[in-house]
């Protein structure tokens, strides 16, 4: 088990250090109860949050019309 334990510890801080490095993600990890984890997340899902797909997506998700996101 300790191999994947290391495995699994390094990976998170890979993912830790991407984080850092995204302005989107930063940005979300500022939410209460967000982390660098769901951060990434929520980014992958999402994508380019510029782009009107992205918007209807990101507002079907939080259960809004998209035209309250995108106007």
């Amino acid at each position: 088990m300790e191999p994947l334990n290391f495995e699994v510890r390094r990976l998170s801080l890979d993912l830790k250090g991407l984080a850092g490095l995204d302005e989107d993600v930063k940005l979300l990890i500022t939410i209460p109860s967000v982390g660098y984890y769901t951060a990434l997340l929520v980014k992958a899902e999402i994508g380019d949050v510029n782009h009107s797909r992205a918007a209807i997506t990101c507002a079907a998700m939080l259960g809004l019309s998209h035209q309250s996101i995108v106007a």
